[in-house]
């Protein structure tokens, strides 16, 4: 069991080196913008004004075709973004879709009230090679109080004791996480890696941060010492300039085509897969004049970016004036 994040510890390219991309490194893909929790740190479900649905097969197919369109495979796509994927009930076999062709690998990231010991079977058959379970408290009554649900807690880590036993054979990693909030005291950091160290590939801890940009209704800070906690920020720095628009792209459950997957807001969109490529987006004179706001330093000037906290984990800060002119040539 290893206690930093795979995005963390796995090599990363130097960005001047390789952009433009005529691929995108990640995209992410929302089979469902609906969720079944209401976490108060989530504008899933408490944001008005966002329609949230399923997606369609249709829309899917779309989604196959725009990713047919690219030179080479994508490395990654993540299989969630905003709600909880596993309300798709097309979930396992669009995985098998995607791995037959479409990408290298595929994540999965849930919340893992819905698993059972035959939907853990389909996700092991699919070829799925990495699923995130983001658990929010350590009994039921914190999970009342953080996702306003009533959950059956040992079935639960049952339910993930049996994903991970039924993985061991196959190249399915499993990791499990828990915000600093989902933690009551000193010794529940201890009892969350009891529980699930034995039971994940990897297990790590993070500190609640605004994530969603035009999004502020988070739980108040936690209580407990979050100084040696946070694994993903201790082995990672962040840069001042965000580099997500290199390298990424998002899917949302309706088709649109956006930059990041902290777009709960549809914020940055540039097209939808119903009635463009995905290829053509990647490429569109609107994504360039974006991704060259971000590098020439005047996020201040996108409407919804000037709002949002988060970076990438990508350092581009000293190769910004090169990487523009990269883009403009």
């Amino acid at each position: 069991m290893n206690n930093i994040k795979p995005e963390v510890h796995r090599q990363r390219h130097r960005l001047v080196d390789v952009v433009p991309l005529r691929t995108p490194y990640v995209i992410f893909i929302d089979p469902s913008s609906v969720c079944n929790f209401k976490c108060k740190f989530c504008p899933s479900n408490n944001a008005n004004g966002v329609e949230h649905e399923i997606m369609k097969d249709e829309t899917f197919k779309s989604v196959l075709k725009g990713l047919s369109s690219f030179p080479e495979k994508v490395k990654v796509i993540e299989f969630y973004c905003i709600g909880e994927p596993l309300i798709n009930k097309n979930v396992t076999s669009w995985i098998k879709t995607l791995k037959n062709g479409y990408c290298e690998k595929v994540r999965l990231t849930t919340n893992g009230s819905l698993l059972t010991h035959a939907l853990s079977q389909e996700l092991v058959d699919s070829e799925l090679d990495y699923i995130k379970i983001s658990i929010e408290a350590l009994n039921t009554q914190g999970y009342e109080n953080i996702c306003g649900v009533k959950i059956d807690y040992d079935k639960l880590v049952n339910e993930i004791q049996y994903l991970y036993s039924i993985s061991r054979n196959r190249n399915l990693e499993l990791a499990i996480k828990i915000l600093d909030v989902g933690l009551e005291t000193e010794e529940d950091k201890q009892k969350f890696l009891d529980i699930f160290a034995p039971i994940s590939d990897y297990a790590f801890i993070e500190i609640i941060k605004d994530n969603w940009a035009e999004y502020d209704a988070i739980p108040k800070e936690s209580s407990i010492d979050v100084s040696n906690i946070d694994y993903y920020t201790k082995h990672a720095t962040e840069y001042s300039i965000c580099a997500y628009p290199l390298t990424h792209m998002l899917v949302h459950s309706n088709g649109d085509i956006g930059v990041c997957c902290h777009d709960w807001k549809h914020g940055t969109c540039y097209g939808n897969v119903k009635d463009t490529l995905l290829i053509d987006a990647w490429n569109s004179k609107h994504l360039k004049e974006f991704r060259i706001k971000h590098l020439e330093g005047k996020r201040d000037e996108i409407p919804f970016c000037k709002s949002c906290s988060r970076v990438s984990f990508d350092n581009v800060d000293s190769d910004a004036k090169n990487i523009i002119l990269k883009l403009r040539n």
